[in-house]
């Protein structure tokens, strides 16, 4: 799988109690090159994926995934919206 499917695919995997399965998507994360490719809701997928599996550790990584997508927030007019990049 590349990159947005596979973060979908791990939160999905997560929510069926099968984190053991997900991990090695999750670990795509600490990859950069495939980081920067993620689309934003990739990112989300992801925090979510991490957030449900309860571990401390995978708490912290989800707060600075949601850090990173408030970070590329776009404010307009008092509205705050996300766009995601073209492909």
């Amino acid at each position: 799988l590349k990159g947005d499917p596979a973060m979908f695919v791990a939160y999905t995997l997560v929510r069926a109690k099968m984190a053991a399965k997900a991990r090695p998507l999750l670990a795509r994360l600490e990859a950069e090159p495939e980081k920067g490719k993620l689309q934003l809701r990739s990112l989300g997928y992801a925090a979510l994926a991490l957030l449900e599996t309860g571990e401390s550790v995978d708490r912290r990584r989800a707060e600075q995934l949601v850090e990173e997508l408030w970070s590329r927030a776009e404010r307009e007019g008092g509205l705050i919206h996300w766009s995601e990049r073209p492909d």
